[in-house]
């Protein structure tokens, strides 16, 4: 993601700067992307298009309604703005080429007779309804769209690395680079590993907290219907729509961790979905695996090791204080300690359930035997059924034993 900021002014603004930069990061650090985010920034777009002719280039969903609403505040009364802004984001998020031809030509009945709004119509038209950029704006052309529309996930990095790390808004930019691959660096890594080990909770997404509440919603029986175990410790989950088809969960056992699923959801999105959080919710003991940890690609022309190549491969107890290591040991056995009360309660319901479901069946029994209704059966059928009642007897009578 490329993202705008009041220090980046002079970069922003030089195709020349950005163009060299891009060819830096192609060359020395093996930097080639399959797609970029950027600010609604032509000159960007086309910076990235000279550098990497394959990549796709995408408009951030949050700056692209941003300049939209100032065009509609521009040309429109005050009255309309909130309607219209209501079906611009329809138009934002069409599924189909159909839907936003629809979403369109409903948007310019509704809103093209006076002359004022004719002109965003006609500035929309010009700008971004054309086929050529469509690409750029439109959620249903991104086959390889993953879960994230907007850059807002780097301005908030941005805006935090400003308020805690970087005080003065004037330093060098050596300064600024060695505090990146210092301080700011180690922070980030213990950060990671905090998460990584059960510290400290890791923030879930939108989409992973739909597909989380959707594995939540299912009946506990019906969710343990739905997960097999298959080969290798991994488990084969039914899906969701009832179609009959399975996915696999694949699980490092040594780890109890819970690395990949199958299905589509999966592949198209790197993230943990509903199919591992129901095996997670059946099998309580496994974790869910972090894709977005700390990663550093060695440049071409770089033979020795570096000390960031170094701290990856330095083991969690080597990172992180002694202080901190007996605190995630203290969590983990807290964990372990609620997960056995959780489960001895779960028993212990399960156990009074059954006691009280099985009074109520010897009653029903007794008032079936002592009743005085003629027996509608044959003898052969009374046989056998006082010989079925024997052996309930001696199960029950083996409970007790």
């Amino acid at each position: 993601m490329l993202c705008s900021s009041e220090s980046s002014y002079m970069i922003r603004n030089d195709r020349f700067l950005i163009k060299r930069w891009l060819n830096w990061l192609k060359a020395e650090c093996r930097y080639n992307p399959p797609k970029f985010m950027v600010d609604c920034s032509l000159l960007q777009c086309e910076a990235i298009q000279a550098v990497f002719p394959r990549a796709s280039v995408y408009f951030c969903h949050f700056h692209v309604a941003k300049l939209w609403g100032s065009y509609v505040r521009k040309y429109c009364k005050e009255r309309d703005w909130e309607r219209m802004n209501q079906l611009l984001k329809e138009l934002r998020k069409a599924k189909s080429p159909e839907e936003l031809e629809r979403s369109w030509e409903g948007f310019k009945i509704e809103f093209g007779l006076s002359d004022p709004k004719k002109r965003f119509i006609n500035y929309m038209e010009k700008h971004w309804m054309a086929i050529k950029e469509r690409p750029k704006w439109v959620l249903y052309v991104r086959e390889d769209y993953q879960h994230i529309d907007t850059n807002n996930l780097l301005e908030c990095w941005f805006r935090t690395l400003k308020r805690y790390h970087l005080e003065d808004r004037k330093l060098r930019a050596d300064f600024v680079i060695h505090k990146l691959q210092g301080a700011i660096d180690d922070d980030f890594r213990v950060q990671y590993i905090k998460v990584k080990h059960g510290v400290q909770h890791v923030k879930l997404s939108k989409w992973e907290k739909e597909s989380q509440a959707r594995a939540a919603r299912l009946d506990l029986e019906e969710a343990r219907s739905m997960v097999n175990k298959g080969k290798n410790g991994n488990f084969m989950v039914k899906s969701f729509t009832g179609s009959g088809e399975e996915y696999t969960v694949t699980v490092d056992v040594e780890r109890y961790l819970l690395r990949s699923c199958s299905c589509p959801d999966y592949v198209k999105q790197k993230m943990p979905c509903k199919h591992m959080y129901l095996v997670q919710r059946v099998y309580q003991g496994l974790t869910l695996e972090q894709h977005n940890g700390p990663t550093h690609t060695k440049p071409a022309r770089a033979q020795e090791t570096t000390d960031v190549d170094s701290k990856i491969a330095l083991p969690p107890e080597s990172i992180i204080s002694p202080h901190l290591l007996r605190q995630l040991e203290a969590e983990r056995a807290k964990e372990r300690e609620q997960r056995k009360r959780k489960t001895e309660e779960v028993t212990a319901q399960a156990f009074e359930n059954c006691e009280s479901e099985s009074q109520d069946l010897w009653k029903r029994l007794g008032r079936v035997v002592y009743g005085n209704r003629k027996k509608q059966c044959t003898l052969k059928d009374m046989q056998g059924t006082v010989e079925a009642l024997k052996e309930v007897v001696r199960k029950a009578e083996g409970l007790t034993d």
